[in-house]
């Protein structure tokens, strides 16, 4: 949520104290290549996306790129969601 306020630092040192006090699932920082995006999707996201784009099936692309169909569908449901119009 801070992230999203665009006070970057203050959400570092909040996900920092929260780490270090044992907090489970905080979320990382995005990489660089992910914030640049202007969807915010990952790179491998990128990639599950031209393989969609392209016509493939979800478990044709897990087969492609050597994942589960699981991870493929996380993938595709996080697609969904980052590229979703308010």
């Amino acid at each position: 949520m801070l992230d999203g306020l665009g006070v970057h630092r203050e959400a570092s040192a909040v996900a920092r104290r929260l780490r270090a006090s044992g907090e489970p699932d905080v979320p990382g920082t995005p990489r660089p290549a992910t914030t640049a995006n202007p969807a915010g999707l990952t790179g491998r996201e990128m990639e599950v996306l031209a393989y969609l784009a392209s016509g493939l099936t979800n478990p044709a692309i897990a087969t492609r790129l050597t994942l589960s169909n699981r991870t493929i569908d996380n993938h595709v449901s996080a697609i969904f969601r980052k590229c979703q119009t308010p």
